[in-house]
């Protein structure tokens, strides 16, 4: 009888803690988010379990709020562990969060945005108005077993253009980041096609300082006219010698 007994008090108990745990409020998520990431939820609305919020993205003094908020859900089916679905209308499609016990699966999705959010990066960016189109990539990531070793994240922007100079479009461009064993990130990037020719690595040491390399200038057989109204851009982006700018960040 004892043992029933504690049966029923343990399946009491369990049952009170997620009726309790269902209720909790999102805002609770606010203060969840490390203070280093480049990510913030400033607002948050709804439960734990079925919400939305509002997220800022860039380093702490320059973040931007998103437009639109984000949306979650948790998702429960037999046989599988429970899964955290997100939407944005930026994503192209739902994306999966599924915890386990120290571990974090974000599964592989894409993100459409307009290339302002760029100025959420800060240097040079900030300074540019950036004009296009971005889509970032990544895919399945287990966040917490250790070092990320391989390709973390691919940025394409397509039809770049700046406020600071009547070329348009500037280009296309592409940026790739991995992780390594020591746990810094490596950053490639290259031109696709387009006036001006940019291209550099750089990279993220473990305590998060980020140090970038490159050049810029007119790709090869552009016109003179073009080269001319690329001059104060090569100029405004970092030291120049000849029709090549140094980019150091």
């Amino acid at each position: 009888m004892m043992w029933r007994r504690s049966i029923l008090i343990c399946a009491a108990a369990l049952v009170a803690i997620g009726c309790a745990i269902a209720v909790l409020p999102a805002r609770w998520l606010i203060h969840s988010v490390p203070a280093n990431w480049p990510l913030a939820l400033i607002d948050a609305s709804g439960s734990l379990w079925a919400g939305q919020g509002v997220l800022a993205l860039g380093p702490r003094d320059m973040q931007r709020t998103l437009p639109d908020p984000v949306r979650w859900h948790w998702r429960w089916q037999w046989g599988s562990r429970p899964t955290i679905i997100v939407t944005h209308p930026w994503l192209t499609g739902p994306l999966t969060l599924t915890p386990g016990l120290t571990t974090l699966e974000i599964g592989a999705q894409r993100l459409r945005l307009p290339a302002q959010a760029l100025t959420m990066a800060g240097v040079p960016f900030n300074s540019l108005e950036p004009g296009g189109q971005v889509q970032v990539s990544w895919p399945t990531v287990l966040a917490g077993s250790g070092p990320q070793i391989g390709p973390l994240l691919q940025i394409q922007w397509t039809d770049a253009s700046s406020a600071r100079v009547r070329v348009r479009p500037l280009g296309s461009y592409t940026a790739a980041i991995s992780g390594r064993a020591d746990r810094s990130l490596d950053l490639q990037v290259n031109t696709q096609s387009g006036a001006l020719r940019v291209q550099g690595a750089g990279s993220r040491a473990p305590d998060g300082r980020w140090q970038f390399n490159g050049t810029a200038q007119p790709a090869p057989n552009t016109d003179p006219s073009t080269q001319d109204a690329l001059a104060p851009l090569l100029a405004m982006l970092g030291r120049r010698r000849g029709d090549i700018t140094t980019l150091q960040y």
